[in-house]
């Protein structure tokens, strides 16, 4: 007996070595992430005027950035990601929003989607929060289902943004203008951003349905770190295609794309038409 606890609490050290790596991996992706934008974020964030959207770019960025104990890192960690996921997917909406041209239909519905998937994830993490914090060294011996239920949820509502946004391309294809530049980088960005979401989500929920409970979380620092990296860059992707529309007007003009309000360079900016 003594030798079976010994061993599992070897294995326990270990799979708990093995989540602190996946930490540590997800903060050097980050900084990576950074460097490689930081010209960009020089032009397109720095060099601008204060605006909500800039706001929302400096969040997504800094909220990696702290460290702490176990449990108060589990509840920052858990109300980090939901925060950062409401935000990233709230400049989706935008997107959405501008390629339907307002349409009240269209955006109620998503709108609607978008509260529910919120008022489930937050009760989600509500439940499984506590049950995790309350473990010893945050290792439970049965990871809760309400954890699973936050990245399904998830799954399904970048579904239907990732749905919505490809169904207008192909409308786009239909009518001639699917070669604009703006409408290229929005479905582009679409599309790299629900994978990589459904790939950590996905990641989340197997490791919270079949892992071992201390390996459970390893993915969930990733969920930080993916959606502190997509935030931003939808920002800078959209910003540096409107300045290139601007510098060509050719690329983007309004009637390559009738359909869409924000080609006009005289009554739309990256602040006041899309993220």
């Amino acid at each position: 007996m003594p030798e079976v606890l010994l061993l599992s609490s070897y294995e326990q050290l270990m799979q708990s070595v093995d989540r602190d790596r996946s930490s540590v991996a997800a903060l050097c992706f980050i900084v990576w992430d950074i460097l490689i934008t930081i010209e960009d974020e020089v032009e397109y964030i720095w060099m601008t005027p204060w605006t909500p959207l800039k706001l929302i770019y400096y969040f997504t960025r800094l909220i990696n950035s702290r460290k702490m104990g176990c449990r108060r890192w589990i509840l920052l960690e858990g109300i980090s990601s939901l925060l950062l996921e409401v935000l990233v997917e709230a400049l989706l909406i935008l997107r959405v929003n501008a390629l339907y041209s307002g349409k009240r239909t269209v955006l109620i519905s998503i709108l609607t989607a978008y509260l529910c998937q919120i008022v489930v994830m937050a009760v989600s993490l509500a439940i499984g929060l506590p049950k995790v914090m309350s473990a010893y060294q945050c290792n439970v011996a049965l990871i809760p289902v309400t954890l699973v239920i936050y990245s399904v949820a998830s799954i399904l509502f970048e579904s239907l943004i990732f749905t919505l946004t490809m169904m207008k391309f192909y409308m786009a294809l239909k009518e001639g203008w699917s070669h604009s530049t703006l409408l290229g980088v929005m479905v582009r960005d679409s599309i790299l951003t629900f994978i990589v979401i459904l790939v950590v989500m996905a990641g989340n929920t197997l490791l919270f349905s079949i892992a071992p409970a201390t390996l459970a979380a390893l993915f969930f620092p990733w969920t930080l770190a993916i959606f502190g990296s997509v935030g931003p860059r939808l920002i800078l992707s959209l910003r540096s295609a409107y300045a290139q529309s601007i510098r060509n007007p050719s690329l983007s003009s309004p009637s390559e794309m009738p359909t869409i309000n924000f080609a006009s360079q005289s009554t739309c900016s990256p602040d006041n038409c899309h993220p």
